[in-house]
């Protein structure tokens, strides 16, 4: 559905689309809809919600039943002053940097299987997102990427980031849909450019060692927002046999018997 030039500057319009997708699809207001959104973002690919809200019914009775730790609904994780401070998110999934380079982690991880998540860019400067164990150390000049066990991938610099940076992916824009593939039974973290693979990122990522788990998470230097969808809403580009960090059922917990 191609909205015209209008639609951004009538909020009575943007009221009412974004009301009818809400009702219509049962999901949370688009990021072209959001106070977090560029003015430039116009288009509301509805077939391809629809198809992508199928997808993700069909994968609810799919879901894994082991594998993940945490909360059913997934937000940013505000437990640590560092990050309280740092990062200004009104509801846990949209995020903007209040200092030089802040950074967050989700109230959820995983330990095994295939997961995804999807950041939606609202500024295209220096971002690194990814995924990072508890031990990642978040500092005004670290973040995801600089240190063991974390990996990143930031389209401004077009570089990969684990605790070195290497060439990798395009440069990135405003309105970009960022996926995030953690395989832990191929040991491999892919990114995707609006459903676009770029390749993979890691192929040697530690996997079903005692401890070890992975949260999404996001550096941002300061100034720079994202949306981050773990799953509340249909992804755009879903990526087959990889599961969104938050499910529609309960709260699941780790696997009791290991």
């Amino acid at each position: 559905m191609l909205l015209d030039g209008s639609f951004a500057e009538d909020t009575s319009k943007q009221e009412e689309i974004t009301k009818v997708i809400s009702e219509v699809f049962e999901v949370k207001t688009p990021l072209c809809c959001s106070s977090f959104a560029p003015a430039d973002i116009k288009i509301l690919d509805i077939p391809a919600l629809l198809e992508n809200r199928l997808k993700s019914e069909e994968n609810d009775n799919n879901y894994p039943k082991y594998g993940r730790i945490g909360p059913k609904e997934v937000r940013f994780h505000r437990h640590k002053p560092s990050l309280r401070e740092g990062i200004d998110s009104p509801d846990g999934i949209q995020i903007r940097s209040k200092t030089t380079f802040a950074s967050m982690r989700t109230n959820s991880c995983v330990y095994e299987g295939k997961w995804m998540f999807e950041v939606t860019l609202g500024t295209a400067g220096v971002q690194q997102i990814g995924w990072a164990t508890l031990a990642c150390p978040f500092t005004d000049e670290a973040g995801v990427g600089d240190a063991e066990d974390s990996y990143a991938y930031d389209g401004k610099r077009q570089k990969k980031w684990s605790i070195s940076p290497g060439t990798y992916g395009e440069d990135w824009a405003i309105g970009d849909v960022i996926g995030c593939c953690l395989d832990l039974e191929g040991n491999k973290i892919t990114f995707y450019r609006n459903g676009k693979s770029m390749g993979v990122a890691f192929d040697s990522v530690k996997s079903k060692e005692e401890g070890l788990a992975y949260f999404p998470t996001a550096s941002l230097s300061f100034g720079e927002r994202s949306l981050m969808n773990y799953g509340s809403f249909p992804f755009q580009y879903p990526v087959d046999d990889f599961f969104p960090i938050q499910p529609n059922g309960d709260t699941i917990y780790a696997n009791p018997t290991t």
